[in-house]
């Protein structure tokens, strides 16, 4: 049997119910600016997510431009829509336990085609991982509408392996060790601010090779929020690393608990 690439193997947990999602607007104590423009009011888009065990909470996310919020609500919207009544499935599962080689891109994410088609293998076959036959055939048609076609089945359950995952409020302590920090952001995203003595490598890049990392200490991702850290240090694991994402949290608590950033900005920004 090939190895083990597709979605997350993980325990049902929570059944979504409804999303609500409301675009708002925040002024800013000071202009940003970016290739884009001068930015003195960030829009934003507010979701909560409401589940039959009750509200999970509230993220956001940040279109950047006004106008794109009108395009970016209404798919927001309809991927809800297509998930409503189904299974849930928390990064964390996939850290407490997956079978060998298997990549974390989780179907209850965003954008599961796209991140999924930037990791896989274009060459091997692809064996889906997942908690049941729903969650597993969702995956197939997902990776399916992205050319991915060499499937040649699914398995359903956990697996031994771990994925340790690292908080916020550890990274301190463990760059004081030694630790590799990878932000796996893309470039203009890290630009807006970045921890000071990391590295920038795209999670879809990784997919293409490891760039020289190193295998005698721990690898640590980091992206906005989590789930691009969680897919990058799967792929790491996956190939022999020490990885160690910060899977429920990112470059915004790290902001928020008044840690150095570096902004870098561009010349013609």
């Amino acid at each position: 049997m090939s190895r083990v690439r597709g979605a997350a193997a993980m325990a049902e947990r929570l059944t979504l119910e409804r999303v609500e999602i409301r675009p708002v607007v925040v002024p800013l104590g000071r202009p940003v600016v970016s290739r884009v423009g001068l930015f003195e009011h960030w829009p934003l888009i507010l979701i909560d997510l409401f589940t039959a065990q009750g509200v999970v909470g509230r993220s956001y996310l940040a279109p950047y431009l006004q106008q794109a919020v009108r395009y970016i609500v209404p798919a927001l919207e309809d991927l809800a829509a297509a998930r409503q009544g189904q299974p849930l499935a928390p990064l964390d599962d996939f850290a407490a336990g997956h079978l060998a080689g298997a990549l974390s891109v989780p179907l209850s994410g965003t954008r599961f085609s796209t991140k999924a088609a930037f990791v896989l293998a274009p060459d091997r076959p692809i064996v889906v991982a997942a908690t049941d036959e729903a969650e597993a055939e969702g995956a197939i048609r997902g990776l399916r509408s992205v050319g991915v076609l060499d499937i040649p089945g699914y398995v359903l359950g956990s697996g031994p392996e771990p994925l340790p995952v690292v908080e916020v409020g550890e990274l301190d302590e463990l760059l004081a060790d030694g630790a590799e920090l990878v932000d796996v952001r893309e470039k203009d995203e890290r630009d807006s601010g970045y921890i000071p003595g990391s590295r920038n490598i795209p999670y879809r890049l990784l997919a293409l090779g490891e760039a020289d990392l190193p295998r005698d200490r721990p690898i640590v991702t980091i992206c906005e929020t989590g789930p691009r850290a969680t897919i990058a240090a799967s792929l790491l694991a996956a190939r022999g690393f020490d990885a160690r994402p910060v899977a429920n949290g990112g470059i915004d608590d790290w902001t928020a608990a008044g840690k150095p950033t570096v902004e870098f900005r561009r010349c013609g920004s």
